[in-house]
């Protein structure tokens, strides 16, 4: 596992590319979690989430190939994920209120770590509080939080990624973790 963590994403996918499969279980390993996290807000049905993911997955294995080596794989495959989800969110034909449904996974490590919480209860009391802020923000601002914080990319990755600004998207963080603060006081 340290070997895993000292490759980048750009010698796993050389090595994937050579035909080592563990090298794309590294990537799974390391990127399954913050593109499940935008899936699952975009789709507001974990089971849903999971196919997509999968798919998304396989998609990423076919096009390895034919990426270039300086491609950010994180952003290549949100952006892969995010466009299969809105596709799929699409021709449901239906509509839904998915601020209502959403569930936002967010690590529990993060909440325990920065906020000293001292039980499991605690945690999961905290994350439900949070999950509940975050459905209170607009979709814009939700979605520019989770790719910022769960999938880790930069604000210009966010900007490119939704064809926005990136003072809108920043704004749009701004706006939304004053919204959290005063929702979470």
């Amino acid at each position: 596992m340290l070997m895993s963590l000292l490759e980048t994403d750009q010698e796993l996918l050389t090595s994937f590319r050579a035909g080592e499969i563990g090298a794309f279980e590294r990537l799974y390993e390391r990127h399954a979690r913050p593109v499940l996290t935008i899936l699952t807000h975009i789709l507001g049905d974990r089971d849903e989430a999971e196919d997509e993911l999968q798919e998304t997955f396989v998609s990423f294995a076919q096009s390895a190939p034919q990426l270039g080596l300086e491609t950010n794989i994180r952003a290549y495959l949100v952006a892969a994920a995010r466009n299969r989800a809105l596709n799929r969110r699409r021709g449901r034909n239906r509509r839904h209120d998915f601020a209502r449904r959403y569930e936002v996974v967010l690590q529990y490590r993060d909440i325990a770590a920065h906020e000293g919480v001292s039980s499991q209860a605690e945690a999961d009391e905290r994350l439900r509080r949070l999950n509940d802020g975050l459905n209170q923000l607009t979709e814009n601002e939700r979605e520019v939080v989770l790719l910022h914080t769960q999938a880790e990319l930069t604000f210009k990755e966010i900007a490119e990624l939704l064809k926005t600004p990136q003072g809108t998207v920043a704004t749009r963080y701004r706006s939304a973790l004053s919204r959290l603060r005063e929702l979470l006081a």
